[in-house]
Parts: C-alpha cells; structure tokens; sequence
C-alpha cells in the first residue's frame, strides 16, 4: 500500500499542482471531499497509510500524520511546500490528555472529537430522516420533529456520555481497569439496546450505576468549558448511535404516524394506512448508508476554522 515518502508526496503536488491533505484514515476520505466540494476547492486527501513513515519511530495514524509534517516543517527549504501539503486530525482526547508538543506548521486539529462529531445535530437528523421517509419533512416543522426526536436520543446519549467518560478516565491514567476503552467498536444495538443479560448490556449498566462518582472525577479534574459531550464521546460512538435513533424513530412513526408532531398522515386520518406517507423507503439501511446520508451536510457552521484551513491551499 505504501507509495512515496513525504518528500515524494510533496514533489507530486506540486508538479500536479494539485494540493494534498493528509488524512488519518480511507473512512474519513468521503467526508472530506464533500466539504472541499462545498467549498469550491481541488484537494486531494491522502491517507496516511500511502506514505512511508518508517523512519520516524512512531505508530498510529494519527503521530505519523504529524511526525510527516515535522519532517517537512523541519528540513524542507522551498516556502512552497506549505501551500502544497497540509494535513487534518482528530481531537480524539486531547482537550484532556496526550496533546501535541510544538505542532508542525500546516496541521489542523478538529474542534470536536472526530470528524464524526459534527454530523450528530439537526440538519444531519433532518437530511437521514428525509432519505428514510416517504414524505419529506417541511422547513416549518423541522424544529418540531427535531425536539421530539430528541425526547428519544436524549437518555440515550446521556448513557453513551457516562461510557465515554469512564473511557476517557483510562486516557487520563485515573482508572487503569476501566470497564471500556475508545478501543472498542461501540454500538447501540450491540451494547445499549442488548436484553440485560448480555454481558455487554451489563457494561453499560454498570458505568451508569457510578456515574455520580464519574460526574465527580470530571468536575474535579477539568473545567467546566471542556467537560462537554463532544469533547468527550468518540466522534464514531457518537454518530453510529445516533443514526440508530433516527432509524428507530422513523420506526416509530410508521407503526403509528399519529405520534408524528404534525400528527397522522392524510391517508392515516382518512383510515387508508396501506398509503401512509410515513412508510420507510429502506427498512434496514446499513450504516455506510447511513452515514452516507449524513455527511451530505454541512460542517461550515460548527468548524469555520477548518474551511478557513482548506482554503488556505485555494
């Protein structure tokens, strides 16, 4: 898989003339040509898994994305080569723990967890909703059914804050046997909505039966400006839990469309419920699908600063 050094990596650009930033992983190429797109830029993204980074010592995607532009930043004397070469990481935990001693020209660190995090709102709950649905929901009651639709995600994503953080007390060296870690491939229907007696339910039972202690340790050791859900969920935890509510609640509402905030159907109120406009177009999305749905959003609003980034290689 590996191709060319970083130097290499640079050379190409530039006799394309066609900017690289690099990435962390292929999973975050989708999302981050759909925000060049809506931008108007050319990039290319460049996973970090096509540059050789053997020589720097380090591991995971992340520390050889930075040790790359260190190099550059330390031993490349052509100015030029900052308007060729960029690269984007996560935030992973670093509002906490592990932050990046003297970052390199040229990197820009998300202000969210991961790229992840920035789809968990309501545009990204409307734009999924509306691919699920038969009828589209109106721009007058998007606030209506976003609400609603919170009264179901909202405990959910209490749950999943309390898991987070008995994670993110690993990170941090504060519990050392933690009954999860960011490691795991977290999910709502292997994890939150698994009958009691699955040993993974239990996980989840266990964390939430001392979250007054985890609501301490958090109070204690930061302040409150960092102690919020997406500094501390996993960006991919985060998401994936919520596009199972979204599906769940479109569920819902085509079993009985009366929930609905702008009430049953016309077809539901005149009796036809053969014609329901609330019937699913896909009853078992996957969730690739899913997610594909929800990065056709917009991230310009929350993250300005990294448009500004991406433009910067214009």
């Amino acid at each position: 898989m590996i191709s060319n050094d970083i130097h290499e990596c640079l050379a190409a650009a530039i006799m394309a003339g066609s900017p690289t930033i690099l990435i962390e992983g292929k999973d975050d190429e989708e999302v981050y040509t759909n925000i060049s797109n809506e931008l108007g830029l050319t990039l290319e993204f460049l996973p970090i898994d096509f540059v050789d980074t053997t020589g720097y010592g380090v591991l995971g995607n992340c520390d050889q994305l930075v040790a790359s532009l260190r190099d550059l930043d330390n031993s490349c004397k052509d100015p030029k080569w900052i308007k060729f070469i960029g690269g984007v990481i996560d935030l992973d935990s670093r509002s906490f723990a592990n932050q990046i001693s003297r970052p390199p020209r040229n990197l820009y660190i998300l202000k969210m967890y991961s790229i992840e995090s920035y789809f968990v709102n309501q545009e990204s709950f409307i734009a999924v909703f509306n691919s699920l649905n038969s009828a589209p929901i109106s721009n007058a009651l998007k606030d209506s059914y976003y609400n609603d639709f919170n009264s179901f995600f909202a405990p959910v994503e209490e749950e999943l804050f309390w898991v987070a953080t008995e994670a993110l007390q690993n990170v941090c060296g504060a519990n050392p046997s933690p009954e999860i870690t960011y490691g795991v491939d977290f999910s709502f229907k292997g994890y939150m909505q698994a009958p009691s007696v699955n040993p993974k339910r239990q996980i989840v039972d266990r964390i939430q039966a001392k979250k007054e202690a985890l609501r301490s340790w958090l109070n204690n050791a930061f302040s409150t400006a960092v102690i919020q859900k997406q500094l501390i969920i996993k960006g991919k935890w985060w998401l994936s839990v919520f596009l199972d509510i979204i599906v769940e609640y479109a569920k819902k509402l085509e079993a009985d469309c009366s929930f609905a905030p702008s009430g049953p159907c016309r077809y539901c109120a005149i009796e036809d419920k053969g014609n329901c406009q609330f019937k699913l177009k896909v009853k078992s999305p996957t969730p690739a699908a899913l997610k594909a749905m929800a990065y056709q959003t917009s991230v310009s609003d929350q993250d300005p600063g990294l448009c500004n980034f991406l433009e910067l290689f214009n």
